[in-house]
């Protein structure tokens, strides 16, 4: 699976030149799992900005407090704990714990003497203990060496600790041809049953589980010979979804086409819009003076994403559209809800 995209790096306060470039996933050895073929062109370790930026206060708060509500209602106290991949100060301020202990090459230094930083790469780390809770949100998909990320998660978690993982599910994007999921900072795909795949290589039983917003939540025991949880899922194929993503372009194209004089407003400036914007324009004039984008986010508001020079709006002109396009798949029903079903509305899917 090859494409040629635009790097999402969120949105800036001005119209800019985003850089294209080669999406290429090929098969891991771990059933389920797929893996970028391309060279990576952006040394994260380095350049820690091109990551989807994660302070705005919108949608992104709403995911978290999912995140956490998941830890909480699986245990009451997270004792001696360890967070991968932090990015902030966002659970330590939410949980119960004894003392805390962030791995985290970027993060920023804490006051709090109960708050152990770990300036480094997890995969570098020599761990002199090991942990009630380790907690992974948002980390595997972006770690080339993610089979030693959880092969090391196994030897310092406790007896009876709990491991919460939080990964990006491509199952139904892929068989949808949904382009929100093609992200260059993604080095890694984990579908349903290859993330169950990679934990039971490792003795790792999932004792708690569930998905939503195309989003994986688990919570992860050692085995103690107990039995798997086992998914009845075909696995994603490669090249039936390649043509599903293609087929989806060409009939975002034709979509633009015929309602070319119709007042279209697309919700959710996110990748998967930028990237159809992208590549209609490749083959079209676009008609740009009939095309509106908006967000419920309001730090996008004003602002732009790299394929159309137009700002992002706020909702509120929902209401002089001809038609209403949900760009944002993910939250599909979220956003059906806050628009009380307007039957305007088309799902980017069903084009």
């Amino acid at each position: 699976m090859k494409f040629n995209l635009p790097v999402w790096n969120g949105v800036k306060s001005f119209y800019f030149k985003q850089k294209i470039k080669n999406i290429e996933i090929k098969s891991s050895k771990i059933s389920g799992i797929y893996i970028r073929k391309d060279v990576n062109f952006v040394d994260y370790q380095k350049d820690y900005t091109h990551m989807t930026p994660l302070k705005w206060k919108g949608y992104i708060k709403k995911i978290r407090d999912n995140k956490t509500s998941f830890i909480k209602e699986n245990i009451k106290h997270a004792g001696e704990c360890l967070e991968i991949g932090a990015g902030d100060d966002f659970n330590i301020k939410t949980l119960k714990w004894k003392n805390y202990t962030i791995c985290d090459p970027f993060i920023e230094p804490y006051k709090n003497k109960k708050i152990e930083l770990i300036k480094n790469f997890y995969e570098k780390i020599k761990f002199k203990k090991k942990f009630d809770t380790i907690i992974m949100f948002s980390v595997l998909e972006h770690t080339n060496k993610f089979v030693e990320f959880i092969k090391i998660t196994k030897k310092i978690l406790k007896t009876n600790g709990s491991f919460f993982l939080e990964i990006p599910i491509i199952d139904n994007q892929f068989i949808h041809g949904d382009l929100n999921c093609l992200l260059h900072e993604h080095v890694n795909y984990f579908s349903k049953k290859g993330i169950f795949n990679l934990l039971k290589k490792f003795g790792f039983y999932i004792e708690n589980f569930y998905f939503k917003n195309d989003t994986g939540f688990f919570r992860i025991k050692h085995s103690k010979n107990k039995k798997y949880f086992s998914i009845q899922k075909s696995l994603p194929n490669l090249n039936k979804n390649e043509k599903t993503f293609k087929t989806k372009i060409i009939n975002f194209k034709n979509f633009l086409k015929k309602y070319s004089n119709r007042k279209i407003v697309f919700y959710g400036a996110n990748n998967g819009l930028n990237s159809l914007l992208y590549t209609a324009s490749k083959r079209m004039n676009i008609n740009k003076k009939k095309i509106f984008i908006v967000d419920s986010d309001n730090n996008k508001w004003g602002k732009f994403i790299g394929s159309i020079n137009k700002r992002i709006n706020k909702p509120n002109i929902i209401k002089n559209s001809d038609l209403i396009c949900v760009s944002s798949l993910s939250f599909y029903d979220e956003i059906i809800l806050n628009l009380k079903k307007s039957n305007k509305i088309i799902n980017l899917n069903d084009i």
